[in-house]
C-alpha cells in the first residue's frame, strides 16, 4: 500500500514540479542566448541592456527553481495531510508510518528535481554562453575531470565521501524540521496554521543553531586538543548531531499525527 500511496503522492505534484522544472531550463537557454547576445552586440547599446536585463532574468529564475520545488511539496504536505483532503489521505488503509515517509520521499525527490534542473540550467548558461567556448568543450571537460580528480586526491576520498553524508545528512534533517514545523502548526493553531508553521519552523531552527554551533566548537576544541587535524574529528559529531534531529524531528511529527491530529 505505501507504493501505491507513493505513486499518488508524486502523480499529484508531476504537473506542478514539471512546469517549475521547465521554466528552468527555459531560463537557462535564454539566459545563454543573452550572454551570446551580448557577446556578438558590438556598439549596439539597446540589443545589450536588454540582454543584459534578460541575463539577469534568466539568473533570477533559475535560483528561483529550487526554492519553487521546495515550496510546492511542503505545500503538498500540508494541503495532503491537513486540509480537508487530510481527511481522505489519513482514513486510507495505510499505518501513519506509510503515510509520513510517502510524503517525506514525495518531499525528497521534489528537492532533488529542484537541485537537478539548478544545476543543468547553471551549466547551460555557463558552458554553452560563452562563445570563447566553441570548439573546446571537450578539452575543457577532460581538464575539468582532471582537476576535479586531482581534487578529490588532495583532498581524499573519505573526507569528500563524508562532506557528502554531512550535505545529505544536514538537508533531509533540514526538511523533516520543516516537515514538523507544519505538522504542529496544523495542529495546535485553529486560525493562520501556515503562520504558526512557519513562526515553529523559525523558532526551531533558533534552538537547532544553537546545538549545531555548541557541536562545532565542541569538536574544534577537541580536534586542537588531540593534535589531531582529521576532518572526520570535525564533521562526524556533526553528522550525527544532523541524524538525531532528523530521526527526533520525524517520530515527533508522527507522534503528532497519532495522537494529537483530529479529523473531524
Amino acid at each position: 500500500m505505501f507504493a501505491k500511496l507513493l505513486k499518488h503522492d508524486l502523480r499529484a505534484v508531476r504537473d506542478s514540479l514539471g512546469l517549475v522544472s521547465l521554466i528552468g531550463l527555459l531560463s537557462g537557454l535564454v539566459g545563454c542566448g543573452a550572454l551570446r547576445v551580448m557577446e556578438h552586440s558590438g556598439d549596439r547599446d539597446l540589443i545589450t541592456v536588454f540582454a543584459a536585463l534578460a541575463l539577469v532574468a534568466a539568473f533570477f529564475c533559475v535560483i528561483l527553481v529550487f526554492g519553487a520545488c521546495v515550496f510546492l511539496v511542503l505545500a503538498f504536505f500540508y494541503k495532503s495531510r491537513f486540509t480537508d483532503q487530510g481527511y481522505l489521505t489519513f482514513t486510507l488503509p495505510v499505518k501513519n508510518h506509510e503515510n509520513l515517509l510517502s510524503a517525506f520521499c514525495t518531499c525528497v525527490i521534489g528537492c532533488v528535481v529542484g537541485i537537478v534542473v539548478f544545476a543543468v540550467s547553471m551549466f547551460i548558461i555557463l558552458f554553452f554562453g560563452g562563445s570563447d567556448l566553441d570548439g573546446r568543450r571537450m578539452e575543457m571537460t577532460v581538464q575539468f575531470a582532471d582537476s576535479l580528480g586531482r581534487s578529490l586526491e588532495m583532498v581524499g576520498i573519505g573526507n569528500a565521501v563524508l562532506f557528502g553524508l554531512y550535505l545529505i545528512a544536514g538537508s533531509l534533517s533540514q526538511l523533516l524540521v520543516a516537515m514538523l514545523a507544519i505538522t504542529i502548526g496544523s495542529i495546535i493553531a485553529k486560525k493562520h496554521k501556515v503562520l504558526a508553521a512557519l513562526a515553529v519552523f523559525h523558532g526551531v531552527q533558533i534552538l537547532l543553531s544553537v546545538f549545531v554551533m555548541a557541536t562545532f566548537f565542541g569538536s574544534g576544541m577537541r580536534m586542537v586538543e588531540s593534535g589531531s587535524g582529521e576532518f572526520f574529528t570535525l564533521i562526524f559529531p556533526q553528522i550525527i548531531l544532523y541524524l538525531v534531529i532528523g530521526l527526533g524531528s520525524y517520530f515527533l511529527m508522527h507522534g503528532f499525527v497519532s495522537k494529537r491530529l483530529n479529523l473531524n
